[in-house]
């Protein structure tokens, strides 16, 4: 079943979709190393769960999530790097949408910086109208002004913004065991139906001969 030649399409289509998790579809096709990478990627779920559950000491539970975050970014470097042949820079710039987040962040700052600027400068033209220097006992108009509300809604927005994305690195953190499974059980489904959706020389062109990895 696994030596070389020519594979059948629905075989390695429905070892894809039901046995995906387990790679068998790509050790069909004589993608060994594919195959045991898709392989950790599926033992990293039991793994945080097992952990999770059964760990001493949060502190156990999240050394095996960190190792579990490694072992998923070892495999997704080695597909990229040595199958592909992708440089540094092309493989990391797919995580720099994890960073985007952060941009809003730098708005709501920006915002903030804003609400300052006009509170100084509201701050400067009631001192040239009075022709001297506002003491506690003269009229203000407090957080009313424009700057003020500004400033206010700056300083809300990015205490909101940051306690959200926190949260949102939290929970995907905490849940890497089950994106782990997930995700592999998605790409076998994936694969097995474009396996499907191919004719039987166009598979063989491109997953057998050509060697076709992925998708």
């Amino acid at each position: 079943m696994f030596s070389a030649g020519p594979k059948s399409r629905t075989t390695a289509a429905y070892l894809a979709i039901f046995l995906g998790w387990a790679g068998l579809h790509k050790f069909y096709l004589g993608y060994r190393n594919v195959g045991f990478t898709h392989v950790a990627l599926t033992a990293v779920g039991p793994v945080v769960f097992l952990a999770h559950f059964t760990a001493p000491d949060d502190a156990t539970a999240i050394v095996v999530q960190v190792a579990a975050w490694a072992v998923i970014l070892f495999g997704y470097f080695y597909v990229r790097r040595f199958h592909f042949g992708h440089t540094v820079d092309e493989i990391i710039s797919p995580g720099r949408l994890l960073l985007w987040p952060w941009r809003l962040v730098r708005s709501t700052l920006r915002l903030t910086r804003a609400g300052f600027n006009i509170r100084g400068e509201e701050e400067r033209r009631r001192r040239r109208q009075r022709g001297r220097r506002r003491n506690d006992d003269d009229d203000d108009d407090g957080c009313l002004s424009p700057g003020c509300i500004v400033m206010a809604l700056g300083i809300l927005l990015t205490v909101a913004v940051v306690a959200t994305i926190i949260f949102l690195y939290y929970l995907i953190f905490s849940f890497v065991g089950f994106l782990a499974l997930a995700a592999s059980i998605a790409i076998g489904v994936f694969e097995g139906v474009i396996y499907l959706r191919k004719t039987d020389t166009e598979f063989q062109n491109e997953y057998v001969a050509s060697r076709r990895l992925w998708f």
